[in-house]
């Protein structure tokens, strides 16, 4: 029998640094939970359907198996399939993904062999994942071990799962993230708060009181998501919630008025106008915010003005994203407002990054923004590092603005406006694009519909 041709790739590396280049292939099982398990669990099949030499490499890479995803278990052969994935994975730790999104018999019987399969490797599972658009169910217990690597629980379910969850979440002394978002009630979380750092409550049916029991339980998160299920219609006082080692947050009006973080760097905000005022009194208590974002469905561009003006000094970055059924989100009033120098009071002296938009179903049938090009150019030049103190020049931009409206040189902002970007008000001339080159020369970055037409 003639012999197989030799494989190039095999001829000239040495197979250490093969098995390095397919290892590349897969994200690492506890950084990348983004990415399509599904397609990073098929990885190591591909590969080894290339030739014998190269199914010779992959099954003796284990860490080309350690993304597990089942999708919708329905047969022994499923089973049988798992087992030897993890067989492959040798030792190495896992990330493990169940989908099921059927209500096939088959398919909801055999999870509970799924789960046992996966519970007899649990010491090494270090993130899990559960996309369930259907009832499921098992009956594996957890092995007396627990699991001692679980670092990560995403649970993405219709059907009530506590129950199932909560054994799992109690055996993980290590477990540090949690995606909460399902109609159960996360009552485990009472009982491990104390060692998360980053949580999200999305869209899990409690009440205000019962949240704020559990974030009194997690008083380490650095990361918080909360968006409850329904809007805050009336609730009585709630003494706030101190979380001092928080840095990220992300929430509608419920984090904003039960929620202490003195040491917050950055906050996503989803608001209408009616529960704007419970943004505008927190943002006074978060004197580090770095970074604000803000998703808004609001009647006037009034509420903006009001929390540019609560923010504090300490703000680099502001994003605008704007939903609204008035005539238009954002006139000349905003950018006089931000207007370093202008008439009325200047704020966020730090401002380095200011984002402007429309959101993109709105812009598709009408112009969002309503601003004159000569009230743009002289806010984005009043913001870059006091040109309106320094240019004497007429083709210069910053002549459009008003003497009176001039303050000190040393009254210029702290930081110069470093990128702008909106999408919503229409194209400027060429003309007034032209006028704001001498602004790019001095490193300012522009972006979106008002600079390049699209």
């Amino acid at each position: 029998m003639a012999s197989l041709p030799a494989d190039p790739l095999m001829s000239v590396l040495p197979l250490e640094l093969v098995e390095e280049i397919f290892s590349l292939c897969v994200a690492p099982a506890d950084t990348d939970h983004h990415r399509d398990h599904r397609a990073l669990s098929h990885i190591p099949i591909y590969l080894s359907r290339v030739s014998k030499i190269w199914r010779n490499v992959v099954c003796a890479t284990p860490a080309l198996w350690t993304n597990v995803c089942i999708h919708n278990p329905g047969l022994s052969s499923d089973v049988s399939a798992l087992q030897a994935h993890l067989r492959y994975s040798r030792d190495h730790a896992l990330a493990v993904c169940l989908v099921l999104d059927t209500n096939c018999p088959d398919a909801i019987e055999c999870v509970d062999a799924t789960m046992a399969a996966l519970f007899d490797h649990s010491i090494r599972i270090r993130t899990l994942r559960l996309l369930a658009m259907c009832q499921f169910l098992w009956n594996s217990p957890v092995p007396a071990h627990g699991f001692p690597q679980l670092q990560r629980v995403e649970i993405n379910a219709v059907e009530h799962c506590a129950e199932y969850f909560r054994p799992i979440m109690l055996s993980a002394p290590r477990l540090r993230k949690v995606v909460w978002c399902t109609p159960s009630y996360p009552e485990p979380l009472l009982h491990i708060g104390s060692q998360l750092t980053e949580l999200s409550l999305l869209h899990c049916c409690c009440n205000y009181l019962q949240t704020a029991a559990i974030l009194r339980e997690c008083p380490k998160l650095t990361f918080l998501d909360v968006r409850l299920a329904e809007q805050i219609t009336s609730v009585r006082y709630i003494s706030r919630v101190l979380l001092e080692e928080l840095k990220i947050l992300r929430a509608t009006e419920f984090a904003m008025r039960t929620c202490l973080a003195p040491n917050l760097r950055r906050l996503t905000f989803i608001g209408y106008d009616s529960n704007i005022s419970s943004l505008l009194s927190f943002l006074p208590l978060s004197p580090h915010l770095e970074e604000l974002s803000l998703d808004l469905r609001t009647q006037t561009e009034d509420r903006v003005i009001e929390i540019a003006s609560c923010a504090p000094p300490s703000l680099i970055t502001l994003e605008v994203s704007f939903y609204s059924t008035y005539s238009y989100a954002m006139t000349d009033l905003t950018l006089k407002f931000l207007t370093w120098g202008g008439p009325g009071p200047s704020v966020l002296p730090n401002l380095q990054h200011l984002t402007l938009g429309a959101s993109s179903s709105w812009r598709q049938t009408e112009q969002a923004f309503h601003i004159q090009d000569d009230v743009l150019v002289a806010m984005l030049a009043s913001r870059c590092h006091g040109a309106s103190c320094h240019n004497t020049d007429p083709s210069h931009p910053v002549d459009i603005l008003e003497s009176s409206n001039h303050m000190p040189c040393s009254a210029a902002p702290v930081a110069p406006l470093r990128s702008f970007v909106m999408n919503g008000g229409g194209t400027l001339a060429a003309e007034t694009r032209q006028r704001l080159e001498p602004l790019r020369e001095q490193g300012l970055i522009l972006g979106g519909d008002f600079i390049t037409p699209t």
